[in-house]
């Protein structure tokens, strides 16, 4: 016996992650380092993604904890996290919601140069995670699953943490690829919805002459019903020409084996299809009455021999063609080199499962490049083609290629399918409904529907929990959730079930936005179902079996179909409430304990004992090759496949590295301005206006509960989405208001807000015991005079060509746009547009496009880290991108006081002359300060105006769109109000430079200590019901006195781009009416708002042309 095999039993456990009754285990991965000394870096890579990591852990919903630690000696990353259920899930989930922040880690170690990026290599993660999860107590003595301590051994995350407080994350449709529909097989991306089909199981006799014969079948979408028809293709086809018949064709993987295809084609596909669905019982649940040896199709023994499965389905015409179909194929078999094993009818049942309940009502939406605009959703994201379909060039949920490491020649648009053979006990399930609604007390239809998540006619339970709806139109709907998502925030919560279950079988199949554990909307099927009566002589003589041919076509069997089988329809730990429970319809008994629970509002839960109702009868899994594979079976017989091009991804560089632009790698040495690191810490400071040195501003004498009760936490989702009802609370009941969080003083209303931005004698815009330099936006009065001045003339010099800058960078954007029928209205236009404009005036072409990206990057990564809560890791982010910002400007500054530089003519070139030491008499840390500032909210503002502007514009069925096209001279009008209500800034900041009293509500005065911080609230103000009138909080274009609004700020530090802003906005948006008068949001669910309190817009905004 080895020592770890010794140590196994000593410690109790087992190495293959077993559940041993300890429902959480732990993750110990080390990750040694290419270069300890790149460690710091590192460190500061996790704090500046910090929050992603915080938000995707806390989507998972099965993470305890996670931690990454340094080694003592910095040579290796330790990262540590305890962790609900089994190994696998856990990883992958992970890698979906953040695989790039694991590219980043990998980029530092050893060894994982063929798993980088993770989106294009999960499966080599995974095993990379496996091989390095592990505790070594000597050489050749480790263990993958090292003993973990658990206060609570039996309880989940979910147990733990029970029902949202918040809104998840937001989650867009998925990527939208164009697909080779003309060589993906018919009914696999849309349903045929046939009336019959009848599916033949054959075995290859002749190898060779099977192959002739199903390449044949893969020659074209021809074929009369008097001869062999051939395969449908996915090709959409138009409206009455449907065709009466169509064909599909599946492969056993034992098929390919006796087909020969070579082992090195076959060699990589996954496991999960070699073993097939007997070798895989157990682990799926089909055990019992389940068990193989119970099925009539695919059962032991039998499975080995079906290599071919062919459906042929009708839709309409006379029955006799389909009749003539199916002779015409059976008698091409021998021929062929195919047995003829069985054949199994299936048909469609006036659209109702045998139970009773509609059915075929729930698949995925996919996503495509030219959506409907308007059209109905699901409220759920729509699903990639990649998650049905295989190949280089479709993503799967991972953001890499679907098709992974198989053969490209013979996998690229194919699928795999998983076939069950379900038998429905009708009989037992009606007489269950009878038998416990009458013990209930409750209708039968009542309990059916509890059980299923629909009423009988589909009309789902989140919609309608207490009552079948009469309206037609509530029937079959697939717009509805089990609580708010993000998107649609007002959907009702139902955390505890008590509208749907959370057993009910709709809900275990597809949780949708339910809290549960796992990365949401990444385990889809793609249904293809027909119902089959089935003659059966048993020990109980002969009669007549009901049930389910069900196909489950998916990119991942593992992922997808068995995960939803393993973990959702049989397990019991993937969400809160379900201990000791199964699928109520499909589920695999559990033993005499198993029941289901109906939560009731207002009273007690009921519980039903659960017989069983579904019965598996047969399995197979299939690949559906594409067409062009079917016809090259030939080739993957008797060749092998190409050798694979040796690729290796790019190691992840540190932060540093990553932003210097090519010029500034090639370029030789100029001349530059020596300033120490302490001073570029001094210049982050001062454009950022935090410290890190613990030092707190004074705090009132006044406890926060002094100035009221009403509380506010601009990190919440829902605040974020939408503040302005709370802000509304705040103007009415605490106008002034102290928050610990911030340890700073709110202002919400109008008049107070003025004061902020006016009073220049009682508010400073920077600490009154600042040393640390200044610029434009931090500098108090006379200085700041001094500095506008001379920032001003140096910018009106630059831009005195600015209408055409505007009109060039509105055409380059439209050019990129180009015919498209979709596009991101953020990154596409509303970015690239102020973006160029802006960096055209600061540099001209002496920024090139690479160093613009690095440049927007940076600027971006302050925005989203300009947090003054007391986050220390958000500070030290900001402080630490504003250190590499501000490098880069000094330098671009220094080169442009070159007159035979490319900034000639330029901000820059025109600023330096300013400059002390260049001609001018501002310091030169003042200059870098300020260039910071105005790289930040330069033109950032001025794109999210764009954006949330546009967007309410297309609003209310895109009225304000239609008004402004046709009335362009009211556009003022319109962007009057956009900036009051769509305002991009919605904080200002101020210090208190003596004690001040402000007037609260209810006249009340609310003092405020010298030094303190104070925010004015413009988003606030800008909905003053005092100054704006009772409709304060509408958007209503040609509002008298919309001009009073705060978007711009006010006082000596209104916006200096004001008038920029104004050059910009008006005529892009003229334009892209002009050009896109069809324009239409792809949805009308909440765009993913910054979680950032100081600014307002959005990255991502879908939008389509009608």
């Amino acid at each position: 016996m080895d020592l770890n095999t010794l140590a196994t039993g000593i410690l109790g456990r087992n190495t293959g992650h077993k559940d041993d009754g300890q429902i959480s285990h732990g993750l110990n991965l080390v990750l040694k380092l290419k270069d300890p000394s790149q460690m710091p870096l590192l460190l500061i890579g996790i704090a500046q993604i910090q929050r992603k990591i915080n938000a995707g852990l806390g989507e998972l919903n099965f993470v305890h904890f996670a931690r990454f630690l340094p080694t003592h000696d910095n040579s290796a990353l330790q990262v540590i996290t305890e962790f609900d259920g089994p190994l696998a899930p856990y990883v992958l989930d992970f890698a979906i919601e953040i695989g790039d922040v694991f590219d980043m880690l990998l980029g530092f170690t050893e060894g994982t140069e063929h798993i980088v990026p993770v989106a294009e290599h999960p499966a080599e993660f995974l095993a990379f995670v496996i091989a390095h999860n592990t505790v070594t107590v000597a050489p050749g003595f480790s263990f993958p699953d090292w003993p973990l301590y658990a206060a609570y051994p039996e309880r989940t995350v979910l147990d733990i943490i029970g029902a949202r407080d918040d809104l998840p994350t937001p989650k867009a449709d998925r990527w939208a690829t164009p697909v080779e529909l003309d060589d993906v097989q018919g009914n696999i991306l849309r349903g045929y919805r046939a009336q019959h089909a009848t599916h033949f199981l054959l075995g290859v006799i002749d190898a060779a002459r099977a192959r002739a014969w199903l390449a044949d079948k893969a020659t074209s979408d021809a074929g009369s019903p008097g001869e062999v028809l051939k395969l449908m293709s996915s090709k959409i086809w138009g409206i009455g020409t449907k065709p009466e018949l169509m064909v599909n064709v599946g492969l056993t993987y034992a098929g390919m084996v006796a087909l020969e295809i070579r082992d090195s084609w076959r060699a990589l596909f996954p496991e999960a299809f070699k073993q097939g669905p007997v070798e895989r019982a157990s682990d799926n649940f089909d055990v019992g009455e389940n068990a193989p040896e119970n099925w009539w199709l695919g059962g032991p023994g039998e499975e080995k021999g079906i290599h071919v499965v062919v459906s042929l389905y009708y839709k309409s015409g006379p029955e006799a063609n389909f009749d003539a179909a199916a002779k015409a194929l059976v008698g091409s078999l021998a021929g062929g080199g195919l047995d003829l094993l069985s054949r199994h009818d299936a048909a469609y049942h006036n659209g109702k499962s045998w139970f009773g309940y509609a059915d075929g009502i729930a698949n995925p939406r996919i996503a495509v490049a030219c959506p409907v605009p308007g059209a109905k959703v699901d409220l759920q994201p729509a699903a990639s083609a990649g998650e049905f379909v295989l190949g280089a060039d479709y993503r799967n949920i991972y953001g890499g290629p679907s098709l992974g490491t198989l053969p490209a020649a013979l996998a690229t648009n194919g699928s795999f399918c998983a076939i069950r053979v379900l038998a429905q006990d009708t009989g037992s399930f009606q007489d269950f409904l009878i038998a416990e609604a009458a013990r209930l007390n409750v209708r039968p239809d009542w309990l059916a529907a509890k059980l299923m998540g629909r009423w009988y006619d589909g009309a789902p339970l989140s919609l309608h929990p207490d009552i079948a709806p009469a309206d037609p139109h509530e029937h079959k709907r697939n717009d509805f959730d089990y609580g708010p998502s993000y998107e649609y925030p007002d959907t009702a919560m139902d955390h505890g079930g008590q509208r749907c279950p959370v057993g009910a079988h709709i809900r275990r199949s597809n949780p949708r936005t339910s809290r549960v554990a796992g990365a949401r909307y990444t385990r889809r099927l793609m249904r293809r179902g027909m119902h089959y009566v089935k003659e059966i002589t048993d020990t109980q003589g002969t009669h007549e079996e009901l049930g389910l041919f069900g196909m489950f076509i998916c990119a991942d069997l593992e992922r997808q179909f068995e995960f939803i089988q393993r973990q959702w329809i049989n397990g019991d730990r993937f969400t809160a409430g379900l201990r000791g429970a199964r699928d109520p319809i499909i589920g695999t008994p559990l033993g005499e304990n198993d029941a289901f629970e109906i939560p009731v509002p207002n009273g007690p839960s009921l519980k039903v004992k659960l017989p069983q109702f579904v019965r598996t009868r047969g399995s197979l899994y299939l690949f559906m090759p594409g067409l062009r594979a079917l016809r090259d079976l030939e080739t993957f017989a008797t060749s092998d496949p190409p050798a694979p091009a040796l690729v290796l991804a790019a190691a992840a560089v540190a932060p540093r590295e990553a932003s210097l632009s090519a010029r500034e790698r090639e370029a030789p040495a100029r001349k530059s301005i020596a300033l120490t690191r302490a001073d570029f810490l001094k210049i982050a400071i001062a454009s950022t206006g935090i410290r890190i040195d613990g030092q707190a501003s004074p705090r009132s004498s006044r406890s926060a509960s002094a100035t009221g009760s009403l509380a506010f936490d601009t990190r919440r989702r829902d605040f974020q989405m939408n503040p302005y009802p709370v802000f509304a609370e705040f103007r009415k009941h605490e106008r002034v208001h102290y928050s610990a969080l911030y340890d700073g003083w709110f202002v919400f209303g109008y008049d107070n807000v003025v004061r902020v931005c006016t009073e220049d004698a009682n508010f400073s815009a920077a600490k009154l015991d600042d040393t640390d330099p200044r610029g434009l936006f931090t500098l108090d009065e006379p200085e700041h005079g001094a500095v506008r001045l001379s920032v001003a003339s140096a910018w009106r010099k630059a831009a005195i060509d600015t209408k055409v800058l505007v009109e060039n960078a509105i055409n380059d954007a439209l050019a990129a746009i180009g015919s498209r029928c979709a596009f991101d209205l953020v990154d596409d236009f509303a970015r690239p547009v102020p973006r160029d404009v802006y960096f055209d005036i600061l540099g001209g072409r002496g920024i090139d496009p690479a160093q613009r990206k690095v440049l927007d990057a940076l600027a971006r990564r302050i925005m989203k880290h300009h947090d003054h809560t007391l986050d220390e890791l958000q500070r030290l982010v900001e402080l630490q991108t504003a250190q590499e910002l501000g490098e880069q400007l000094l330098q671009m500054l220094t080169d442009a006081a070159d007159p035979s530089s490319t900034y000639k003519g330029s901000f820059l070139a025109h600023l330096v002359k300013e400059v002390d030491g260049f001609g001018g008499s501002m310091d030169i840390m003042t200059a870098v300060v300020t260039l910071i500032n105005l790289t930040v909210a330069g033109y950032l503002s001025v794109e999210f105006l764009l954006a949330t502007g546009i967007r309410r514009l297309l609003l209310d069925d895109h009225a304000g769109w239609d008004f402004v096209k046709a009335n362009p001279d009211r556009l003022p009008d319109y962007l009057a109000e956009m900036r009051r209500t769509e305002h991009a800034l919605s904080v200002i900041d101020r210090f208190a430079k003596q004690d001040l009293v402000m007037v609260n509500a209810g006249a009340r005065d609310v003092r405020i200590p010298q030094g303190a911080r104070v925010f004015g609230v413009l988003a606030s103000a800008n909905r003053d019901e005092l100054v704006f009138g009772p409709d304060a909080d509408e958007f209503k274009p040609g509002r008298p006195n919309a001009d009073l609004h705060l978007g711009l700020g006010y006082g000596t530090h209104a916006c200096m781009g004001r008038a920029l802003e104004q050059l910009i906005t008006e005529p892009t948006i003229t334009r892209l009416a002009t050009a896109m008068p069809g324009l239409r949001l792809q949805s009308a669910a909440q765009p993913p708002w910054f979680d950032n309190f100081y600014f307002r817009s959005f990255d991502h905004l879908a939008v389509t042309l009608k």
